[in-house]
């Protein structure tokens, strides 16, 4: 697991499988068992004072530095009982963007977002 900035806090959810990392303006969730990254960095343009994972483990409950706004974001499309590629395709789906090799959040373009789409369900699509 790689955060990439200063680790404030790490909370592990209710059923123990996923694990949310937090510091500066960024949220990460990895998978517990493997250690692999469970979509995008969830990023924060005012920076986190605090984060809690709701107890079911399908919201992140965050305090935003510069106003004190709480935040409740679901996350139960990303994370839950499915296989790391499920959860891998529902990012994907939901946002058209990915991480790149050197960690950066990129917008696919409309063909190339389909064609990984297609990869991901193995070649089927609805």
């Amino acid at each position: 697991m790689k955060h990439g900035q200063s680790i404030i806090f790490i909370k592990y959810s209710p059923d123990g499988q996923t694990v949310m990392t937090g510091g500066g303006h960024h949220i990460r969730l990895w998978d517990a068992a493997t250690g692999e990254a469970i979509g995008p960095t969830i990023r924060y343009a005012s920076g986190i004072d605090f984060a809690s994972l709701t107890p079911r483990g399908d919201g992140i409950i965050t305090v935003e530095h510069e106003q004190g706004d709480i935040r409740i974001r679901n996350i139960s499309w990303l994370v839950g009982h499915d296989s790391r590629n499920q959860r891998a395709l529902r990012a994907l789906a939901a946002t058209r963007r990915r991480i790149t090799d050197d960690g950066l959040l990129e917008t696919l373009p409309v063909e190339e977002w389909r064609a990984a789409v297609q990869k991901l369900v193995g070649g089927k699509t609805r």
